[in-house]
């Protein structure tokens, strides 16, 4: 995504998990988060913002959350920020989060190692050791770190910029035998889930993946009244040509005649709502026959396809 926030160039890259709803949503909160934050004064970032952007100065930040591991159950994610001035200098961050393929949890790096252990992995970070009285460099945030299957730790942290020099990343590794008496009770269970096989989370259909429209402009295509046992594979056959989804309000009635076409459409990975039954005027109808109209639909969708539909557009 390009986009222009405020004054700022904003680019930005980032990857959802199929089936890992609270990852996802963690990705978006912390994405809304950065552009919230360089909108104008009293604003907010507008999906808008991303359309024709164009560059206005050399003020820019780059993001991007990309998987960096996945074994077990366990996936990890980075999450990085790269924020540059006008004069070309600027400052750089990153944290990583990780992600039960089987349960959805999420949780932060710091909650690999106990707190009385951050003390000293900051310490070997910056060369000043933990006991040392009197001015020292600002203790860096243990908010990017990554075990190996061997034990290892890396961690990757800020060195704050300075006039005329842009910050950067300081990495450092501590060995496993170290790391063993640091960790929590998480950080052995991501340490034992490195060592497994990948366990991959639960497959999700194509009209079912997450996309979030406060991040991106998006458009909805939708077609209504069928399936028709004509027209509609030529549509399908139009949409993966152009690698496009779709919604397809049916009508129960067709959805029973041509339920065969109807499961073509949702095997085709696109979303199937509900059109009512018989397309009357609804506010012709009393609440139950609505209700009625609305049900028999649903059924026909359901023994058509597998599926029941999230969504209903009235005729």
């Amino acid at each position: 995504m390009n986009a222009l926030v405020g004054s700022r160039q904003v680019k930005a890259s980032w990857t959802y998990v199929d089936g890992l709803p609270g990852l996802n949503g963690q990705v978006d909160s912390w994405l809304l988060g950065i552009l919230d934050a360089a909108a104008p004064a009293g604003g907010r970032y507008r999906p808008a913002m991303a359309l024709n952007a164009v560059q206005r100065s050399g003020s820019a930040i780059t993001l991007s959350a990309e998987p960096v591991q996945a074994n077990g159950t366990v996936i990890a994610v980075r999450e990085r920020v790269k924020d540059t001035g006008p004069n070309g200098t600027g400052a750089v961050s990153s944290a990583t989060v990780f992600a039960d393929t089987v349960s959805g949890e999420v949780n932060d790096a710091a909650e690999l190692v106990r707190p009385e252990a951050v003390a000293g992995i900051q310490a070997r970070i910056t060369g000043v050791p933990a006991a040392v009285a009197g001015p020292s460099p600002p203790a860096p945030a243990l908010s990017d770190m990554l075990l190996d299957p061997a034990g290892e730790l890396h961690v990757t942290a800020e060195r704050p910029p300075t006039p005329g020099r842009s910050g950067e990343e300081v990495r450092t590794t501590i060995d496993a035998h170290d790391t063993k008496a640091m960790l929590t009770d998480f950080g052995r269970k991501v340490l034992g889930q490195l060592r497994a096989d990948p366990v991959p989370p639960q497959a999700t259909a194509l009209a079912r993946r997450h996309v979030n429209c406060d991040l991106v402009p998006c458009a909805a295509l939708t077609y209504d009244d069928g399936p028709d046992v004509k027209t509609t594979p030529r549509l399908l056959s139009i949409l993966k040509g152009k690698n496009a989804q779709a919604t397809f309000f049916v009508t129960g009635s067709n959805a029973a005649a041509s339920p065969a076409t109807a499961h073509q459409v949702a095997d085709a990975g696109h979303a199937v709502g509900n059109h009512t039954f018989s397309h009357p005027y609804l506010t012709k109808l009393s609440p139950a026959a609505v209700r009625n109209e609305m049900d028999r639909t649903d059924a026909a969708i359901r023994a058509a396809t597998g599926w029941s539909p999230s969504f209903m557009r009235p005729p």
